[in-house]
């Protein structure tokens, strides 16, 4: 019974866990692994005189020793007791530059150390019952269940800064797990009855309930109250669904395969801003479209998006921008909930312009890698263009974890602020742009056959085709109208000559 929860302990906190990092763990051989290790970090620490009270932890190594003892012969062999005290090890190397954290997790261990069972009453024989296999198993579970927590706290991107609130929000988790080491050691120590036994499993269960709901409901509220503080109406996520629902498989994947974007793909700061730019009706959101979920889709980018169009605000558009690449960070990261609640609300802060380019770089922090594709500034009025370029130019040019894509028209009033910068340039790709044209004509002019039950002659849709491709000019907003008009044409021989007939400029269509 005890093998078993151990068992299914272990493999929740694997699943966190890399391949490089299980090796780690299970490599802290013994409780004396952690001691040495404990040792260097004192000497380590006294050199630069930051030396701390690892004597906290004696009780918690010990109490390890004690627990190893009833399921060493259980386990033959199997890598699961290393789970009982080698995250403390990593944890502690972690954290050991950071005083604060470092206090913080040495006083926790040792509350829980004083909280584990003395084995007192058995000597070095253990019973072998099923209910002191039980409360073993409860003891192991809570206590891996306390590495995991904490050791995914640390291993988190810009961690340190994130420490004090999660913390913070996660002591009703550990206030639980400690009540329950308590109350099941001392059930132990004194052999309780089968009875108590039973009341303390369902004790330990609505402890966690409680627990997980104290905390959900305080992560609500303080969203709740982030969101309200960042006032964002943010249509982001539908006009990107939208568009994605607009692209026809097959087409668009060139821009992926494109040096510039592969370029731009590349970790680190040499040349962290793209340029994107083609006539109007050239397919550029769609483009973006397609990129924003690519990165998505790969668990090696986190990306953000902001889509400027004429829902958005003429004036103040930094600000909003901004404000949108805060409220996407609490999604990519539910963690910076907490910071951005006691730095922004409790603080009593204005989600201001200037306020903001100060902050996120914080947030920024809790990312290896991150990127932000902004597409449509022509769209906003020019007076905004200078403020917003240089704004979020400067964040990708002084944080080198970010990395900028802008997509627009080729106007004055954006080229003088991005000039030099590596540009795509969607014009310049006609035989990549000219394929996915063709591709999205024969699938439209496919289905609008099946709807007249095949009626059109081949040789009317492949003229059609012809003609299409070649008046379209790069220009997928055009090919649109011009096959919207050919789907509302009842009189199968005027189609030709509604193709003809169909103005080339975009504002006369």
């Amino acid at each position: 019974m005890a093998l078993l929860q151990l068992q299914r302990a272990c493999e929740r906190f694997r699943s966190h866990l890399s391949d490089e990092e299980t090796r780690r763990v299970e490599n802290v051989k013994s409780v004396e692994d952690v001691r040495e290790a404990i040792s260097q970090m004192e000497r380590y620490l006294a050199s630069r005189q930051k030396l701390r009270n690892f004597e906290r932890l004696v009780p918690f190594l010990d109490a390890a020793d004690r627990l190893t003892k009833p399921i060493d012969v259980l386990s033959n062999g199997v890598p699961f007791l290393p789970y009982i005290w080698a995250p403390l090890k990593l944890i502690l190397q972690i954290s050991q530059d950071h005083t604060h954290a470092l206090d913080e997790i040495l006083s926790a261990y040792s509350r829980i150390g004083a909280s584990l069972p003395r084995f007192s009453r058995y000597g070095n024989t253990f019973p072998d019952s099923h209910d002191f296999q039980q409360l073993l198993g409860h003891i192991y579970e809570d206590i891996i269940d306390f590495h995991c927590h904490a050791y995914r706290l640390v291993q988190k991107p810009g961690w340190a800064m994130l420490f004090s609130t999660c913390w913070g929000r996660f002591q009703h988790r550990y206030d639980s797990l400690l009540d329950s080491i308590a109350k099941t050691s001392e059930l132990i120590d004194r052999e309780a009855a089968s009875y108590e036994i039973v009341q303390a499993r369902e004790w330990r269960q609505k402890l966690l309930e409680e627990a997980k709901d104290r905390e959900k409901k305080e992560e609500i509220h303080q969203r709740e109250a982030v969101n309200k503080w960042l006032q964002v109406s943010d249509r982001n996520e539908e006009k990107l669904e939208r568009l994605h629902n607009r692209c026809l498989d097959g087409t668009s994947q060139w821009v992926t395969r494109s040096p510039q974007v592969r370029s731009w793909l590349q970790k680190g700061r040499e040349k962290p801003v793209l340029w994107l730019h083609g006539k109007p009706g050239s397919g550029k959101s769609i483009l973006c479209s397609q990129l924003i979920y690519f990165l998505k889709l790969s668990p090696n980018w986190n990306c953000l998006f902001f889509f400027c169009d004429f829902h958005t605000t003429g004036y103040g558009v930094t600000v909003q921008v901004l404000r949108s690449i805060c409220v996407q960070i609490l999604d990519l990261v539910p963690e910076t909930t907490s910071f951005m609640y006691k730095e922004c609300v409790v603080s009593g802060k204005t989600p201001s312009t200037s306020f903001l380019k100060e902050f996120i770089p914080k947030l920024f922090s809790f990312f290896e890698d991150l990127r932000l594709i902004i597409d449509g500034i022509d769209e906003i009025g020019s007076s905004e263009h200078g403020e917003l370029i240089k704004t979020l130019a400067k964040l990708a040019e002084t944080q080198e974890n970010f990395r900028l894509l802008v997509s627009s028209q080729d106007i004055p009033s954006i080229s003088r602020h991005l000039k030099g910068r590596p540009t795509l340039i969607v014009g310049k790709q006609s035989a990549s742009v000219c394929k996915d044209i063709g591709l999205i004509v024969s699938s439209r002019l496919e289905a609008f056959n099946e709807g007249l039950d095949g009626r059109v002659p081949e040789s009317v849709f492949t003229e059609i085709q012809e003609i299409i491709l070649k008046r379209a000019e790069g220009m997928f907003l055009w090919v649109h109208l011009v096959l919207q008009v050919l789907e509302t044409t009842d009189n199968i021989q005027e189609l030709v000559s509604s193709v003809e007939a169909f103005p080339k400029d975009l504002e006369e269509a």
